[in-house]
C-alpha cells in the first residue's frame, strides 16, 4: 500500500513587502547630526541581498528612498534549517556622503527582523559638521593588511552620553576603507571583524587630518587596541566599567556580525526586594555604548547591574554588583585600626579568666563585630582579607583541638 503525505514547500523570494508579509529586513536612512530625517533631500538606498542555507544561496538587489523593507513569503522561515543572511546596503542623500552598512552570517529567523538605522554624514562644508573622507587601514599583528574586514565606526553624541555604530567600511586586499568623519571635535571608536570574529575594538580618538589624504592606520598590536578587556558571550562583545568617583557605569559592545540590536543597561538598589531601579537606558545599534549615571539622592549601597537585549527572543547578558558604601579608611582614617585593636583586645582580656578557648571565641568575635561596624574593612579573598579568613579559621580549629583534648 502508498501511504500519502502531505509537504509544504515555500518558495524562497524577497520584496519589497509589497505582495509578501514576513519582515526581515527594515532599513531607515537619517541625517547623522541630527538623527532624524529633516534636511534629507533625494535620499536613496540600495541593498544587495545574499541567503544561503547548506551549499544554495540565492541573490536579490531593492532599492527605494528613505525607508526599505524586505519581506519573504510568509511561512518562508518555519523550516528547521537554518538560513544565513548577508546584505550590502549602499545610502546617500543630497548634499550627504555615501556611505555603507554591512550585515554578515545574521540568523535569518521570523521571530526577529533587523530594523537597522542608516546614518550619512552631511557634506556641505558652510554648516557646522561636514564630512571629511578618510582613508582607514588595518594591519594584523605581523603588519600585514587585513583584507575583506569590516570597519564599524562608532561616534559619541555627547547629548546623549552613548557611541552608536553610524557607517560600515570594508577593507580591500590592501587592508585600505574609506570613512567619513567630523574632524577634530567629534569622539570616535572604531571596532574591526572579520567573519565573526572581533580583531580590533579601540578607545576613543579624534580625527586628526594631517596627510593628503587624510589617513588613519590601526594595527592590531596598537595601545588603541581594547579587545582584550572585552567578554565574548555568543555573537556579542562587550566590557563593563564603573567609575566611583563619578558613580557611573558603562558599558560597550559590538554585534559579531554587525546585526542590529536593542541594548538594554539597568541598576537596581540591592535591598530586601530589589525593585528600585535607578537607572534604565536603551539604545538600538550594531555597536556602541551606554551609561548609567547614580543620581546624589541615591543611596551608598550595593547595586546590581544588568545588561541585556529586548529583541525576540529576549537575551540576557550578563549582570555584575558593586557596592559604593565608603571605605572604612576613607570614613575613619588610621583611628578605626585603633578603634579595632581596641575592640578586639577588650573583648579578649574580658574573657581571659574563662580559660583559652573563650579568648579565641570573644577575639574571633571582636573581628566580626568591628568589620559589622564598618570601623574596619576585611577585604576580599586576598590582601587583608584573606590574613582575617585564616585566623578565623585557625581560631576554630584551636577551639575544636581543645574541646577535643578536654573530651
Amino acid at each position: 500500500t502508498t501511504s500519502n503525505r502531505n509537504v509544504t514547500v515555500f518558495d524562497l523570494d524577497i520584496d519589497d513587502c509589497s505582495s509578501f508579509s514576513e519582515l526581515i529586513l527594515n532599513y531607515t536612512i537619517y541625517d547623522e547630526k541630527t538623527k532624524d530625517q529633516t534636511g534629507l533631500i533625494n535620499a536613496t538606498i540600495e541593498a544587495d541581498i545574499t541567503i544561503t542555507k547548506g551549499s544554495l544561496s540565492w541573490e536579490y538587489s531593492l532599492n527605494s528612498t528613505t525607508n526599505l523593507t524586505v519581506c519573504v513569503p510568509n511561512g518562508t522561515l518555519n523550516s528547521s534549517s537554518l538560513y544565513s543572511l548577508f546584505s550590502i546596503a549602499r545610502y546617500q542623500a543630497t548634499d550627504h556622503a555615501v556611505e555603507y552598512h554591512h550585515l554578515d552570517n545574521f540568523n535569518l529567523t521570523a521571530s526577529n527582523p533587523q530594523h537597522i538605522f542608516l546614518y550619512t554624514l552631511n557634506t556641505d562644508t558652510a554648516d557646522t559638521e561636514y564630512s571629511t573622507s578618510f582613508l582607514v587601514n588595518y594591519q594584523d599583528s605581523y603588519f600585514l593588511p587585513v583584507g575583506n574586514a569590516v570597519i564599524d565606526l562608532l561616534r559619541f553624541y555627547v547629548n546623549e552620553g552613548t557611541y552608536i555604530s553610524v557607517e560600515h567600511g570594508k577593507t580591500d586586499v590592501g587592508g585600505d576603507t574609506r570613512l567619513h568623519f567630523v574632524t577634530e571635535d567629534v569622539k570616535y571608536r572604531v571596532v574591526v571583524r572579520k567573519q565573526d570574529v572581533i580583531l580590533f575594538q579601540s578607545s576613543s580618538f579624534l580625527a586628526l587630518c594631517q596627510t593628503t589624504p587624510c589617513q588613519i592606520n590601526f594595527n592590531e598590536e596598537s595601545t588603541l587596541n581594547q579587545v582584550e578587556n572585552y567578554t565574548l558571550e555568543d555573537n556579542l562583545n562587550y566590557l563593563i566599567t564603573l567609575d566611583e568617583d563619578t558613580r557611573t557605569v558603562s558599558t560597550s559592545f559590538s554585534t559579531l556580525d554587525g546585526s542590529t540590536l536593542t541594548f538594554v543597561l539597568r541598576l537596581i538598589q540591592y535591598d530586601a526586594y530589589n525593585n528600585i531601579t535607578v537607572c534604565n537606558e536603551s539604545i538600538t545599534t550594531s555597536g556602541g555604548s551606554l551609561n548609567c549615571v547614580l543620581p546624589p539622592t541615591a543611596r551608598n549601597t550595593s547595586y546590581i547591574v544588568e545588561f541585556y537585549t529586548i529583541n525576540s527572543p529576549e537575551n540576557w547578558v550578563t549582570y555584575r554588583w558593586f557596592n559604593l558604601n565608603p571605605h572604612a579608611l576613607e570614613t575613619f582614617g588610621y583611628s578605626g585600626v585603633m578603634m579595632t585593636v581596641l575592640l578586639y583586645l577588650t573583648l579578649v582580656f574580658m574573657s581571659v579568666t574563662s580559660g583559652g578557648i573563650a579568648v579565641v571565641v570573644f577575639g574571633i568575635i571582636g573581628l566580626i563585630i568591628a568589620g559589622l561596624l564598618t570601623i574596619f574593612t576585611m577585604g576580599n579573598i586576598f590582601g587583608i582579607g584573606s590574613s582575617v579568613m585564616w585566623l578565623i579559621i585557625a581560631g576554630i580549629i584551636i577551639i575544636y583541638k581543645a574541646s577535643k583534648r578536654k573530651g
